[in-house]
């Protein structure tokens, strides 16, 4: 088994260094959605410390302009475009302080990974890229920006927040791309769904047993790029369990737990659950039996998927009966998954839903879904579907952070040059497509609607999962895809 070296020993013999040091420090540097102080701080510093124009703007994004390269001034300007934050999860036995603790960063082989947590290579990597860029002698370029912007991975308000007229290049390079060599040149529009419905509890009755049902071991994912592999949504998987034990035995719920962010698929979930006494051998084989069922449904997909009940304090209170059957029923019924596939490109899923987070307790429930599309009346379509069924439950569902998608254009002038770059670089062609994720690319894009774009970026596997993995040597190929296209970008 090869030895695991930390990041800190390991970057200075890593290729290309300044890369791979500038990903160290964002590893350094707490980051998570909706909490970007200290990075911003860092970025701000560092443009100023080269002596760049540096700008935060109203919502918190960094921009940070660089002068051309002499004899290269009537070049179109480039933006390099990464997001500052980053998803923040952590294995059941981790423990991390998301707001102080730096990221556990190693090298094992080819790979770097994280110990216990998310390694936040999405887009930390993006980051370090357009920051080697700015800070280098070297790289000759035209006029040159670099954006990074906040709140991409919880609703994209650095994006939607970005003022017209700010940007003042004619080309945007997003670096937020999860495999080498694919050149990203469409994505999904989306929106988020969000339900805050308070419900009543009763006291616990006497003879009554506790147990905590857990969920675990799945692999979770991301929610646009991953939602058609067949993984399974611990949040569903769970829900299904308390609907039919509330049927067989009279289980009861006073709490449910599960997921961390809308745009990831829950990989885990619990509920704090109260069985009459007696009914517990009942209870025990359903745990056993549904296990069985679930593997035998996802097992090819979900290898280490173990549901488990554990024996737990009772707890004060409970759901009422309407509140638990209005509101179990509204979480079994909301949509989950493919809606529909694209008639047009070949595996690319059309629209979607994920129900991310579920969260039950102290007489109020809040759910996090995530609706993706590149159809914008479908956005809608599936809007009024969980509408739908929450109204049911009483409920409604607020949304927010719509952001529009961006329309493959597969002529374009900068596809087209970086086809032929890569192309002179590596001796194979790239692969050009659209994706079915929410690229920060379709909001500015809605802002900028003149601006030529595509998305790459180095290999990064499993993102927002504690198995993200970044592949050492694609991050030299992205490199030198960049240093030469810049140094090929046309005239005005």
């Amino acid at each position: 088994m090869a030895e695991k070296i930390p990041l800190e020993d390991a970057y200075q013999n890593m290729a290309p260094k300044d890369v791979w040091k500038r990903f160290y420090d964002m590893t350094q540097i707490p980051r998570r959605s909706l909490h970007e102080e200290k990075v911003r701080a860092y970025l701000v510093s560092f443009g100023n410390g080269l002596g760049l124009q540096t700008i935060v703007d109203n919502v918190g994004n960094v921009l940070i302009r660089k002068a051309p390269t002499p004899g290269m001034e009537n070049r179109k300007g480039v933006i390099l475009q990464a997001h500052m934050d980053m998803v923040a999860d952590q294995t059941p036995d981790t423990v991390h302080d998301w707001d102080n603790d730096p990221i556990a960063a190693y090298v094992d082989n080819d790979w770097v990974r994280a110990e216990g947590t998310t390694l936040g290579a999405d887009d930390g990597i993006g980051v370090a890229l357009a920051m080697a860029v700015l800070e280098s002698a070297t790289i000759a370029s035209g006029p040159l920006e670099a954006l990074f912007t906040v709140n991409e991975e919880a609703g994209m308000d650095g994006a939607t927040g970005l003022a017209p007229g700010l940007l003042t290049g004619d080309i945007l390079i997003n670096l937020d791309g999860e495999i080498e060599g694919d050149f990203t040149i469409g994505c999904a529009g989306g929106e988020a769904a969000a339900i805050q419905v308070p419900y009543k509890e009763t006291g616990l009755p006497g003879g009554m047993a506790a147990y905590r049902v857990a969920v675990q071991g799945l692999q979770g994912g991301h929610s646009g790029l991953e939602i058609n592999l067949g993984r399974g949504n611990a949040a569903k998987l769970l829900v299904r369990f308390l609907k039919d034990g509330a049927g067989r035995y009279g289980l009861r719920v006073s709490q449910i737990d599960s997921g961390t962010a809308a745009n990831a698929i829950p990989r885990d979930g619990s509920a704090l659950v109260c069985i009459p006494w007696g009914r517990e051998p009942d209870f025990l084989a359903h745990i056993s039996e549904y296990e069985g069922i679930l593997k035998s449904e996802l097992g090819a997909v979900e290898t280490d998927l173990s549901v488990t009940a554990a024996v737990a304090d009772p707890p004060p209170r409970i759901m009422n009966d309407k509140a638990q059957r209005d509101l179990v029923n509204a979480l079994y019924g909301t949509p989950q998954g493919v809606i529909r596939m694209s008639d047009n490109v070949a595996n690319l899923v059309e629209t979607s839903t994920n129900m991310g987070v579920v969260h039950a307790g102290d007489r109020a429930m809040e759910v996090e879904n995530r609706i993706r599309s590149s159809v914008d009346t479908s956005i809608d379509d599936v809007g009024s579907m969980l509408s739908s069924v929450w109204e049911l439950a009483g409920a409604q569902v607020e949304f927010s952070g719509r952001y529009p998608g961006w329309k493959p254009n597969p002529e374009s002038p900068l596809v087209l040059l970086m086809s032929d770059v890569y192309m002179a670089l590596f001796a194979q062609e790239p692969n050009i497509g659209a994706v079915h994720a929410g690229l920060e690319c379709g909001t500015i894009y809605g802002k900028y609607p003149n601006l030529d774009m595509i998305s790459i970026g180095p290999t990064n596997q499993k993102v927002h999962t504690t198995d993200e993995q970044l592949f050492v040597p694609s991050v030299q190929k992205v490199m030198d895809l960049l240093v030469e296209t810049l140094h090929q970008i046309p005239l005005k």
